[in-house]
């Protein structure tokens, strides 16, 4: 059954790596527009160095949940890899023209919609991942549910054969105490018989004789 958690972690940790990379898209986005809308350094809450450690965070992750799982060659995997990157320097750049007041050139990166390109890599892998993901968590439950039926079983099992064993044993401990019993009643008559019988008899009849 543990094998089953773990497996059913794996998936799950699987696709919040897949939800986090499309988050990281959409941080630096919201991030550029607020800071080219108020030129305040609170404003760019989303720095290219936190990109760039979520994006190494994001693929470590996968890269190794992935080889766990034997998920082979995940749909346009690494497009999405590629893509991410491209994005990231591509909002390095934006943050570079917005705090040197280059609004133009800022624009001209923005119309490139770079993100909506990377949405056309990523739709498919995320679906992807996410049928992978539902079969492997379904495999998953019908694996821990195999588990708890075998585990029914042998508890079916053992009832089945301690019942008798156990029968037997508690016939024999009442067997054993009646004949304990009986052989303490014996000991107890015998014994009285013996403590009153002095002997007096055979003496009477040696005098007579």
């Amino acid at each position: 059954m543990s094998t089953a958690f773990v497996l059913e972690e794996q998936s799950n940790l699987v696709l919040k790596e897949v939800e986090r990379t499309y988050e990281n898209i959409q941080l630096m986005d919201i991030s550029a527009r607020g800071f080219a809308l108020v030129r305040q350094p609170e404003y760019l809450f989303w720095s290219v160095k936190m990109a760039n450690e979520r994006n190494n965070d994001i693929f470590q992750n996968l890269d190794s949940l992935f080889a766990l799982q034997d998920f082979k060659n995940p749909k346009f995997y690494s497009e999405v890899k590629k893509g991410l990157v491209d994005y990231t320097r591509k909002y390095a750049q934006m943050v570079v023209h917005l705090q040197a007041n280059e609004d133009s050139l800022y624009m001209d990166l923005l119309k490139k919609d770079v993100g909506r390109y990377f949405w056309e890599v990523f739709n498919p892998f995320s679906q992807d991942v996410n049928s992978f993901e539902a079969k492997a968590n379904a495999d998953a439950q019908q694996s821990y549910e195999q588990a708890v039926m075998r585990n029914t079983m042998l508890q079916v099992l053992l009832i089945l054969i301690g019942l008798p064993t156990l029968g037997w044993v508690i016939y024999r401990l009442e067997k054993d105490e009646k004949e304990r019993k009986s052989l303490l009643m014996n000991v107890q008559t015998n014994n009285r018989q013996y403590l009153f019988d002095d002997g007096g008899a055979d003496e009477s009849e040696a005098k007579t004789i």
